[in-house]
């Protein structure tokens, strides 16, 4: 059997955040009382999925990341396991809280740390991106974005991202958690906006094609709305197992980056779906 190869995943270490961002695509922007990912729960998870697929990149992400407290073996023990680059994509809210953190990268090599800042003019934003901006000798590098600035310190195998997205896209119709519906759209021109195209994500042992599909049960179940016969079609995709048949895993990871029946849940461009993002932002700290 061989082991196939996709670009990239990423895992939720905590599912609540500092921050409430309207349009979070992981339903991160209420009060989420889920129990932290312990590093032992990620490597069952984990663990079966490599023996099958190589991942170039491994991210860890939120919620706020950074609210884990085992969050530097999730970076050190993964990337000396497997050899690979791991992502830390965190909103820096509580960056103060782990002093010498730049150390610990650079000891840990081949990381990318993003800073997805959602509260531009907050002094704690401003700080953390100064501390690291000084702590290495970066380069400026090339970005496919104009939001997002990149920056690499080849010495330490370390990259530096700071992301800027003007809009959140939202990716369900309503007010409200409490009524909220799909928008049973054409998969193709819904995946042809998706903020999350590239973005699988592992949960519950499971590879599903993204946070908003993986993550949808435990919204609809915290809202009341897990019984809404308009959300029944999308709860019956549970991605893909380690243990499933080797045929649909193969399909699995053959469809990353490209569109999937499941997208149809999505908005579409005409629906301009978007979201002006800083003004929709409300601190939880």
């Amino acid at each position: 059997m061989d082991r196939l190869h996709v670009p990239y995943i990423e895992t939720m270490i905590s599912q609540a955040c500092t921050l409430s961002c309207k349009g979070c695509t992981n339903y991160s922007d209420y009060n989420v009382k889920r129990p932290v990912l312990t590093y032992k729960e990620y490597c069952n998870w984990f663990d079966p999925w490599w023996e099958k697929i190589e991942f170039d990149v491994i991210g860890f992400i939120g919620g706020e990341p950074m609210i884990n407290p085992e969050l530097k073996d999730f970076l050190y023990k993964t990337q000396r396991k497997t050899e690979k680059c791991v992502m830390l994509v965190t909103n820096a809210t509580l960056w103060h809280k782990w002093p010498g953190f730049m150390d610990f990268l650079k000891d840990t090599g081949d990381v990318i740390l993003k800073f997805s800042v959602h509260q531009p003019n907050a002094p704690y934003m401003q700080k953390a991106i100064q501390e690291v901006l000084d702590s290495l000798p970066w380069e400026r590098t090339h970005s496919d974005h104009d939001f997002i600035e990149n920056y690499e310190c080849k010495e330490y195998r370390l990259n530096f991202q700071i992301d800027r997205t003007p809009a959140f896209l939202k990716t369900w119709k309503g007010n409200s958690y409490l009524d909220m519906k799909p928008y049973n759209s054409n998969p193709g021109k819904a995946f042809s906006i998706c903020s999350q195209s590239h973005c699988p994500l592992l949960y519950n042992g499971r590879l599903y094609k993204c946070s908003s599909i993986a993550m949808l049960e435990n919204v609809l179940t915290d809202h009341n709305r897990h019984q809404d016969p308009d959300w029944q079609d999308y709860l019956t995709y549970k991605g893909v197992g380690p243990n499933d048949d080797y045929a649909d895993i193969v399909d699995w990871a053959s469809n990353y980056a490209k569109p999937h029946k499941i997208c149809k849940m999505c908005p579409e461009p005409a629906d301009k779906p978007y979201i002006p993002h800083i003004p929709n932002v409300k601190s939880r700290i």
